[in-house]
């Protein structure tokens, strides 16, 4: 990333590059969904792990490839933009959503208000991230039962508020969150933020 971002291509290159190799990268997170959906149905816990790992580094790969990018070079000039938010859109799990939550983070906290242009809905990415954040209590006996779970869940939690707090520092939340959903974002942050 970092050598087709500070190359001497042309900006129609350098978009071009960067999104066959996001498009590379989606395409091989979506397959590796389907096989840990066939994984876990089989029980498999040494592939579900093997896999959830993949998943992982693709999703860190993504995000250090987006930090090729400054003020000289940014996503915009070289007509990025649209590359990186199509990723953002990819999440199907706790795993998966604490990763999206980490990288919308950096981007709202890199991009602010410039986000609110990218098509990417900001809002529908924090709504997900609080029911799914909701959807079970980081118990005793789910740590035990689970670790992965158990982690899993307090990480998303934790990634929710970030994103929360760092759309309300930018002056976004009233832009990507309104009336019932805003509430609901609001009650579900308060509720995480008073059990951390």
């Amino acid at each position: 990333g970092t050598l087709i971002v500070f190359g001497e291509l042309g900006v129609e290159q350098k978009s071009v590059y960067i999104a066959e190799l996001a498009n590379k990268l989606g395409e091989r997170f979506l397959a590796a969904v389907t096989e840990l959906q066939a994984a876990r149905s089989a029980g498999d816990s040494a592939k579900i792990q093997m896999i959830q790992q993949f998943m992982t580094n693709i999703v860190g790969y993504c995000s250090r490839l987006s930090k090729a990018f400054n003020n000289t070079n940014s996503m915009q000039s070289c007509r990025c933009v649209d590359v990186y938010m199509r990723l953002l859109n990819v999440s199907t799990d706790l795993d998966s959503m604490n990763h999206l939550l980490i990288l919308s983070h950096q981007v709202v906290a890199k991009f602010k208000k410039g986000c609110l242009q990218s098509g990417v809905d900001f809002g529908d990415i924090l709504a997900s991230a609080a029911r799914l954040s909701m959807e079970t209590e980081p118990t005793s006996t789910l740590r035990a039962q689970d670790e992965a779970a158990y982690r899993n869940l307090i990480y998303v939690r934790r990634a929710f508020l970030q994103l929360f707090f760092t759309s309300t520092t930018s002056d976004m939340l009233g832009e990507i969150a309104a009336g019932s959903r805003l509430c609901y974002l609001l009650h579900i942050q308060k509720y995480l933020a008073n059990i951390s």
